[in-house]
Parts: structure tokens; sequence; C-alpha cells
């Protein structure tokens, strides 16, 4: 009986303290009340839960970022729960975490300071976040400052709700590329479509998008699909201007993952000789041939770092050098080179092939880019984190970009392609030097000379067959840009490349033709911590890189080779192409043992890769003029001029052939 009563007493005890102490800590804690007052958008209420504290309204933070989703002041909430920080980031889609807009909430409701730090992007917000039943909450007239919208009263006035500003040009578009559907997607959703081409296997969007007429595209990975798609942007659609908007690698501390880059100058990295002491840069692929530099738009390129500190604040937006190659760059010792031969502040693989066709057309340019990584052993990764985010940031300072445009009215050149009106079936032949063409345009009855660009088309009759002939240039930007504009210029049945090579194994002698088999980017791949490893996606087959070529064209060729040479001074096999003379006995058995190559050059699977896209028929001829090895420079200048004359002559027969 005893023991009983003491049990229960003790209970009552036990009971009497928990309430006293929930009474203690009840009256610790400060108490909102339910606001009778609605917030809303442009004049329309949303169901967003608002307590009143002090007299100021409250809102529940992910409430207003679902009530600005579908506006020009969107921006995401992320938690990062072992920092405990609320990180904002502007500009991109709100992701849902259920529960928003509910205006669920208890009349009165206990609150206390949030002990979570409160972020915008990088930048520290400072002011008072309160937890009610475990959400944020936020003063919206303090907010307002963080946000792109102002606040009057209890109603957010976005951009969207300012009068429409009217498109700027209706002539003139502005060219957008990227390379990857993930860069374009949020342009392409966000924009009002109008009408979409498929050229060469890209759909071009044309349409308006923040109040300019834009034609957008993914253009693909790589400079020579960059080079193609810029090449189409200027003939078919006639642009005023193109921006490239993507991802890249951060080089040198300042940049940082997330950080944007706006390009001041571009760069080819990969450009130059690969020699018996290993490769040796060379700056001819620039515009200024001296520093390899190519120029972007002063006007556009501000445009776009104005917008881009807007949204991500000054101390992560930077201007500067960007170096493209045809490598991904994965490399801690790869990315200290970039910084000290070009003072380079991101590294990527199209911005340098857009910018060098648009500086050609004298097209203004800007190439702007968010950092996914850091170019360094982490790169894949972090691409695979933060790619999407860094993808959309990019395009959300471009529609920034875009309403600056169109506010200010600005003046793209216009009329940058001239149209040419030939409708006559032509056989297209295509060279990287004067030497390679000289000999056809002199046996050629050439009725009219077209140019475009910095090239001139030679439109004639060569040996019976109506032809059109230009010298493209050295590299595979300019090859892919000079099939690109063949192809949308003129009607075009075939592409034939001809011009000199270097041989590559034994059997392929000074002065003996190959005729390409097939053709592979031999430069395209990770350039890693354990050193180059190729990667066959720049081909058709992407799995052995190789890029076909037309049997029957290619049947031709060798005939006439064999008729001019003889059969045992003709082989057919596989060229290597890269953006490198080959001057080296090492590289020359990588690429016997990779691609059982014949022959290695800089232009053939640029010219044979957009000819695939295109649906056109190509074949790739070369007569060898060195052996590719440590005498290759003075092999080239007693060999030549020969073997230049000797392709020549093999596309002079072709012609009497395909013509009849």
């Amino acid at each position: 009986m005893k023991t009983t009563l003491k049990k229960a007493l003790s209970l009552v005890l036990a009971l009497t303290l928990a309430l006293s102490c929930m009474a203690t800590l009840a009256m610790a804690l400060d108490t909102a009340t339910l606001s009778a007052t609605a917030i809303s958008v442009d004049g329309e209420a949303v169901d967003a839960t608002v307590y009143t504290i002090d007299g100021a309204q409250y809102v529940k933070l992910r409430d207003i970022a679902a009530a600005l989703d579908d506006t020009d002041a969107r921006f995401n909430i992320d938690y990062d729960a072992a920092e405990r920080a609320v990180i904002l980031t502007p500009g991109m889609d709100y992701a849902a975490v259920g529960g928003e807009l509910t205006a669920a909430g208890a009349e009165t409701a206990a609150y206390i300071v949030s002990a979570d730090k409160f972020y915008r992007v990088n930048e520290k917000i400072d002011i008072a976040l309160y937890k009610i039943a475990g959400n944020n909450y936020v003063a919206l007239a303090d907010f307002a400052a963080y946000i792109d919208a102002t606040v009057e009263g209890t109603n957010i006035v976005t951009k969207e709700a300012a009068p429409e500003v009217p498109v700027y040009d209706e002539e003139t578009a502005l060219g957008i590329i990227s390379a990857m559907t993930s860069e374009l997607r949020a342009l392409v959703e966000a924009a009002d479509i109008a009408k979409e081409t498929v050229i060469g296997g890209n759909t071009y969007y044309e349409g308006t998008l923040n109040g300019v007429k834009v034609v957008m595209v993914k253009g693909g990975v790589g400079k020579t699909l960059a080079a193609s798609c810029t090449q189409t942007l200027i003939n078919v659609f006639d642009v005023g201007g193109i921006v490239f908007t993507g991802i890249a690698g951060g080089v040198g501390d300042e940049t940082k993952v997330m950080d944007m880059v706006i390009a001041t100058e571009l760069v080819q990295h990969d450009y130059g000789d690969e020699t018996n002491d290993g490769f040796i840069w060379e700056g001819s692929a620039g515009i200024d041939k001296e520093t390899g530099m190519i120029p972007v738009d002063e006007t556009l390129s501000a445009m776009a770092y104005e917008s881009a500190v807007e949204i991500l604040g000054e101390d992560n937006v930077h201007q500067g050098v960007i170096a493209t190659g045809d490598q991904f760059i994965a490399s801690e010792s790869y990315v200290a080179e970039l910084q000290e031969k070009f003072n380079a502040l991101a590294c990527e693989m199209e911005g340098a092939a857009v910018a060098r066709i648009a500086a050609q057309y004298n097209v203004p340019c800007a190439v702007l880019r968010c950092m996914s990584d850091k170019a360094d052993g982490l790169a894949h990764d972090s691409i695979a984190f933060n790619g999407a985010k860094a993808a959309d940031t990019s395009a959300n300072v471009l529609m920034d970009m875009l309403s600056t445009i169109a506010e200010t009215q600005l003046d793209l050149v216009e009329d940058s392609a001239e149209v040419i009106g030939d409708t006559t079936p032509r056989t297209a032949i295509i060279s990287a030097m004067s030497s390679e063409l000289k000999a056809l345009v002199e046996a050629a009855d050439i009725e009219k000379e077209v140019v475009l660009g910095d090239c001139t088309f030679y439109l004639g009759n060569l040996n019976g067959e109506d032809v059109v002939m230009v010298k493209a240039g050295v590299g595979k930007v300019l090859a892919a840009s000079g099939t690109a504009a063949l192809i949308n210029n003129f009607n075009v049945k075939s592409v034939i490349f001809t011009g000199i090579a270097g041989g590559v194994g034994d059997e392929t002698k000074v002065m003996d033709m190959v005729i390409g088999t097939g053709l592979v980017i031999h430069d395209y791949g990770d350039e890693t911590n354990d050193g180059f490893i190729w990667e066959g996606s720049a081909g058709v087959d992407t799995e052995t890189g190789l890029i076909p070529v037309d049997e029957e064209l290619s049947a031709i060729a060798y005939a006439s080779a064999v008729e001019i040479l003889g059969e045992e001074n003709v082989h057919q096999g596989v060229i290597a192409t890269g953006d490198q003379f080959i001057a080296s006995e090492s590289y020359v058995a990588e690429l016997q043992e990779k691609f059982d190559a014949l022959a290695c050059e800089m232009e053939g699977a640029s010219v044979a890769r957009v000819c695939a896209q295109y649906g056109v028929d190509c074949a790739v001829i070369r007569c060898m003029s060195d052996k590719a090895d440590g005498l290759a420079h003075d092999s080239i200048a007693f060999n030549g001029g020969a073997a230049a004359d000797t392709s020549a002559s093999v596309i002079i027969d072709m012609m009497a052939e395909i013509a009849a």
C-alpha cells in the first residue's frame, strides 16, 4: 500500500514538473499572429502563409519562391544541412519540396530566431530569418532588396509586369549557340518560338526572347561542330550578332565553381606543332598571329558582364581570356600551362571556334561561361553535380542581357551574308592552302568569283564538270567553316578535299597518294593527370571515332590516282586529322597503333564530319609531302609544291569521270 502510494506521488510530481517546464518554455518563445493581409504578385493574390511579427509582414520563404517561379524574378532555394545554410540562387527555376502556397497556418504560432545562415549565391544576406513550424520566414519589405523585384505594400512587382519592350529590329536576329541541350533548354523554354528549322541535323529555333528576335541552336561539342553551326547562323539566318552560352572549367584560384567568365579574347590552346621534343603551341589560328588571340565584341561583352554582376554579384564574375581546345581538361598541370601561356580564366571546347568565324564575317560576338568545375582531376564528378545548375545560370545571364539589348535598342550588323543565288549543281573542291588550289584555278574556266567573309569562292567549269572551289584555311575550324559555307551557299552535289599530308608508316612514301576510306580526329579526348586519353565521340561512329566518306566518289579518286601515279604508289586507308602539324616519330607510331592510319593532316576529318552532318557525299585525297617525322618541315619546303600539284592533277582527272 505504501509502495503504491509512493509511486502515485512520484507520478504526480513528475507530471507537475513537466507541465511547469512546458509553461516556462512557452513563456520563453515569442508568438506570431496569422496575418489577415494576403500578399500578391503583380496584383494577383497568392496563397502564401503570412504572419505578423512586431507589425511587419513575414512570409514563408519557400512560398515567395513558388509564387515568383513563373516570373523574371524567380529564384531557387537550396538547403545545405551540413552548413545549416539557406542558399538563394536568382534566375533559377524553383525546386518545390511540398507544402508551398497552401496558406495553411495556425492563428498564432511560436517563432524563434533561425540558426540557419542565409546566402544569395555566395553573398551573405543580412536580414533576420525567423523559424515558424520548422520553416524559415522573412520580412517581405527587407527581402525585396535581394530579389529582382520591388515591393509596394504587400504586392511584389516583377519585371514581367512592366510594359512589353518591342523587338529592337524586325529584320536582324541575334544568334545564340550552345554545345549541349542542357545549356540551351532554359532559353528555348522561355522563348516565344515561331519556327523550328532542321539544318545539318541541328534544330534552329527562331522566335523572340525578352524582346529580342533570336535564332537559337545546340551545335554540338567541339571546334568542328561549333564552327559549322556558326557558319550556318551567318549564311542561312543572316544573324547580326552571336552569343555563345554554356559551362566551362575554371582556370586559376580566382574562378570558383558557379562563377561566370565573360571572354575578352579567346585562343585555341591545342593548335601547334607536335615534335620530338613535345608539343609547341603556335598562334596562327588566331586573328592576332603572334598572340593567337581572337577578339570579341566589346559592347555585347560589356552587357553580358553587367547582367552577370547583377545576378551573381561582382565578386563572382570575371573578364579575361577563355582557352578553347578539342580536349576536356581534367588536369592540374595542364591548367597551370593555360595560366602560364595565356593567362586564361576558363577552358572549354567551342568558344574560340565561334569567335573565329564571327570575326571572319565581321559579326559581333560574345562568349559567356559559368564554371561547372575546376578543370582538375575531379572535373567529371563536378560537372555531374554542378553542370545543370551552371548551364541554367549562364542562360539566365543571357536572358538578362537580352533585356538590356531590347531596352537600349542595340544596333547589330545587317546583311552580313551575301545571297549568292547560284542554282547550278556543282562539285565542291576545298583545300587548306593557296598552293593546293592554284593549279585547279588555273586549269578551270572561271565564270565568277564570290567573296564570303575572307574566302574567295571560284565558280566555273573544270574538265567538263561544273565546280565551286575555295581555299578555306589551315586547321579544323576553318575547314569546317569552309565546308559549311560551300553547302549553305551553293548547290553542292559532293565535296572533295585536295592537298598534301604527312605519310604514316613505311608503306606511304613521300609523293605517294592516300585516298581516305575513313577519317578520325586524333586530338579529341580528355587531358588528364595521367596524360591524354583519346575519345571517339567526335566521330560519326562514336566508338571507333571514324567519319565515313562516299565509297563511289573515293573509288573514282583511287582510279584517277592509280592512272597518274601507278598502283604501287596509291593507298587507301584511314587519314588522321588534328590541329597539330606532326613532326614526331613517336606520335606517328601512336597514330599507327591507335587508328592504323596511313596519313596525318589538319583538315580532312572536319570536312568529312560536316559533310556527314549535312548528308553530302565526300572524298578526301592527299599527296604525301613528308613523313611526319623530325624532318617534316624541311621535306615540305622541298616537296610541298609538287605534292600539291600532284593531288590537283588527280582532281582534274576525276572531274572528267564525274562529268561523264
